[in-house]
């Protein structure tokens, strides 16, 4: 039996436990062809390490090395056969927080003027980008959020977020200006941007996705000078999430009932399934500084906080 063939059974059994497994079908197949390539029948941990050391750094080694151990630990219950490699041959990989880039309303507003400049002219694709990037913006949602919404999912009530990253389904309430912005992208959408149903769509009449987004919103943040050249940190897509939910953090009150209500409903809002998800977007600013010295002070001279 080929390991392609393991390969898929493994993923059919993750995705009947509801898992989607996009990037992981990926690591294995790869995994799967390059030990089928070297007439393997069973995984061994001398071929897990060789095909792991194919990685371009130590980190993304371990991050295939993980994968494909989940994938041997599942075989070997079946079959001892199979070997199950240590965790960590290649270091144990602490993984890091990014840390994200706090945009101000004038950079943004650069970032989508800049996308209005996108080719191919008089094509869907700088209202695509510019529209997106926008809704991103002030809605906080994530690039897999954005690719698949509908035109029907702009709904009276806000936007429907079908199968979110936990398979949940939520409403998202919009801004009254926000909904004007979109109806004239969808004037615009219906003419010229094809019949597919998705919203986001380029000029090939297809779907933009999660890459596409991420290259253009790089370029873009480079074009207008919020980022140096190639090889030098910046601005990400996500970090339009990040700058969502902080400065929507710096709008709560004071005092600490109002921050944990205000947390509460940004969590859902956002689509967390816990609220301690959402402290992982925060990053301190000038002004949540001031809140906390006067907090602080408050708090030394006996006042509530």
């Amino acid at each position: 039996m080929l390991i392609e063939d393991r390969v898929d059974e493994y993923i059919e059994l993750k995705r009947a436990l509801g898992y989607k497994f996009t990037e992981q079908e990926g690591t294995l197949r790869r995994f799967a062809q390059f030990a089928d390539g070297h007439g393997d029948t069973f995984v061994t941990v001398d071929r897990i390490v060789q095909w792991a050391s194919t990685a371009p750094s130590p980190r993304r080694s371990a991050a295939w090395l993980s994968v494909v151990r989940n994938f041997a630990i599942t075989l070997r219950a079946e079959d001892d056969r199979h070997d199950v490699p240590s965790p960590d041959i290649f270091g144990r990989q602490r993984k890091r927080r990014p840390r994200p880039h706090i945009l101000a309303q004038d950079d943004i507003s650069k970032i989508l003027e800049a996308a209005l400049e996108i080719g191919p002219h008089a094509s869907i694709n700088p209202y695509t980008y510019h529209y997106l990037f926008g809704l991103a913006a002030v809605c906080g949602l994530r690039a897999s959020e954005l690719v698949n919404l509908h035109m029907s999912d702009l709904t009276s009530d806000g936007l429907l977020i079908r199968e979110t990253k936990f398979r949940k389904t939520r409403l998202v309430p919009v801004h009254e200006s926000t909904r004007d912005a979109l109806r004239r992208y969808l004037v615009l959408r219906r003419k010229i941007g094809g019949a597919d149903p998705h919203l986001f769509v380029i000029s090939t009449g297809d779907p933009t996705d999660r890459s596409a987004i991420s290259k253009r919103f790089v370029q873009l943040t480079r074009k207008v000078g919020l980022r140096g050249p190639k090889g030098e940190s910046g601005p990400r897509f996500h970090d339009l999430r990040h700058s969502f939910a902080v400065r929507s953090f710096e709008t709560c009150g004071e005092g600490a009932d109002d921050v944990r209500r205000h947390m509460t409903a940004l969590s859902t809002y956002l689509g967390h399934a816990n609220p301690h998800d959402t402290y992982w977007y925060l990053e301190a600013t000038p002004k949540i500084y001031r809140q906390i010295a006067q907090a602080a002070e408050a708090l030394h001279h006996g006042r509530a906080v």
